[in-house]
C-alpha cells in the first residue's frame, strides 16, 4: 500500500471515529430529551386525573373514565391507575391491570415517592399523590409513537450524514496526503537522476538551498 493511501486511511479512521461519536451523542441526547419531556406530560396527566378523582366530588370513576377517553390531551394508548394506601385499585381507565403493575412496584413508588422507567416500548411514571385525608399511588403509562418516529427519522439523517461525511473525508484525505508528499516525491525524482556521470547533481532541500551530493 502506498504511503499516501496509508496516511489517507489513518486520517479517515480518526475522522470517522469523531463523526461517529458526534452522531451517537446527538442521538442519545435527543432520546433523553424526548423521554424526559414525554414523561413530564404523562406525569401532568396522571396528577390531573388524581386531582379530579380526589378533590372534585362530581367526578365518579365512571365519569372520569368517560372524560379521559374523550380528552383531547390524552396521550397515545394512555393508561392510568390510582391505588389507595391499602394498595386497592381506586381508579383505572382500562378494564385489565397489566402484570407489571404489582405490589412490588407500588412499594417501590412509596419508598422513592416518584419513579420513571421504560418497558416494552411504553413510558411509565409512578408517584405518590397526597390527598386531603388519604395518600394515593398513581401509575401512568403511554406510548410515545410520534417521538419514536421522529427519533427514527433523526437516526436515518445522522446515518446519511455520517456516510456522506466519511466519503468527503476519504477524498480530502487522499488529496492532502498527496499534497503533503509532493516535496518528498520531488526529492526522490531528483535522486533518481543522479548517476555516475552526474555525481555533482544538487538536491533541492525545500528551503531555497541546494545540497550538493558527493
Amino acid at each position: 500500500m502506498k504511503i499516501r493511501f496509508k496516511i489517507a486511511l489513518q486520517f479517515s479512521l480518526i475522522a470517522a471515529f469523531i463523526l461517529l461519536a458526534f452522531s451517537v451523542t446527538i442521538y442519545l441526547r435527543a432520546d433523553y430529551v424526548r423521554h424526559r419531556n414525554y414523561v413530564d406530560r404523562l406525569k401532568k396527566r396522571a396528577v390531573t386525573t388524581a386531582r379530579l378523582l380526589v378533590y372534585v366530588k362530581e367526578f365518579t370513576p365512571k365519569m372520569l373514565k368517560l372524560l379521559d377517553r374523550n380528552s383531547l390531551s390524552r396521550l397515545n394508548d394512555e393508561q392510568v391507575f390510582i391505588f389507595n394506601h391499602s394498595d386497592s385499585l381506586t381508579f383505572s381507565n382500562i378494564n385489565k391491570i397489566p402484570s407489571n403493575i404489582n405490589i412490588a412496584l407500588l412499594d417501590k413508588i412509596k419508598k422513592k415517592k416518584e419513579i420513571r422507567f421504560q418497558e416494552n416500548g411504553r413510558e411509565y411514571v409512578g408517584l405518590v399523590f397526597e390527598g386531603k385525608f388519604e395518600t394515593f399511588i398513581v401509575v401512568a403509562s403511554a406510548i410515545d409513537s410520534i417521538g419514536i418516529k421522529d427519533l427514527k427519522s433523526l437516526s436515518e439523517t445522522l446515518l446519511i450524514g455520517f456516510l456522506a461525511g466519511i466519503f468527503v473525508v476519504i477524498i480530502a484525505g487522499i488529496f492532502f496526503a498527496s499534497e503533503s508528499l509532493k516535496p518528498i516525491q520531488s526529492i526522490n525524482q531528483q535522486v533518481k537522476k543522479i548517476s555516475a556521470q552526474h555525481l555533482r547533481e544538487r538536491v533541492n532541500e525545500g528551503n531555497g538551498k541546494m545540497k550538493l551530493l558527493n
